[in-house]
């Protein structure tokens, strides 16, 4: 599944730097494609803040907080809601 193209209705433009993640879900199976993947990062709870502001409605939904790093907010996105949204796992609807 395209993910940027489900969150912001714009396809994904395939770069060397797209990868596709894969997800479990206890009854389905899933892989997204994402812009890039930055590895593991370690943030300091401290860092840590509950709401988002300036946050696309759109994107509301699926994060929850975010880390304050390098004067950037790096977004908690929530795999799990994203794996329980019924458009996204029944695009049909």
């Amino acid at each position: 599944a395209d993910l940027p193209a489900f969150i912001s209705n714009v396809p994904t433009v395939f770069k060397s730097t797209s990868k596709t993640l894969c997800l479990t879900h206890p009854e389905h199976y899933c892989g997204v494609i994402v812009d890039q993947v930055f590895g593991i990062q370690h943030f300091n709870k401290r860092s840590y803040f509950k709401k988002a502001e300036n946050l696309p409605d759109n994107l509301n939904e699926f994060c929850q907080g975010y880390f304050m790093y390098q004067n950037k907010p790096w977004h908690v996105f929530l795999l799990r809601d994203l794996l329980n949204n019924q458009n996204f796992m029944n695009p049909s609807m």
